[in-house]
């Protein structure tokens, strides 16, 4: 079961539990053991829904540039702030 593009995830999630629980009650039904059909059913169901969100983790651009994000840091924080020197005290 793949979650469409257009598809709303709330939506997606509650079709892959529905098809989840009909298929575990299914393998009930015919004889096997009922934890173990809970056990796989909640393996499934994690693989599911962490499946679109891993992928879209994994398949963003990396286009992390060090030096481009100091020199923005500077601009947007660093250069707006008064340089205080920490280590002076008025007394000599």
């Amino acid at each position: 079961m793949r979650k469409e593009k257009d598809q709303d995830i709330i939506e997606w999630a509650e079709q892959a539990r529905i098809y989840e629980l009909n298929l575990a009650k299914q393998r009930i039904a015919k004889g096997e053991d009922k934890f173990e059909v809970i056990s796989e059913m909640s393996k499934r169901l994690k693989k599911k829904l962490l499946h679109p969100i891993l992928d879209a983790l994994n398949n963003r651009p990396f286009n992390y540039d060090p030096v481009k994000s100091q020199e923005r840091y500077y601009q947007n924080y660093l250069s707006k702030t008064q340089r205080v020197a920490d280590h002076v005290s008025d007394n000599y």
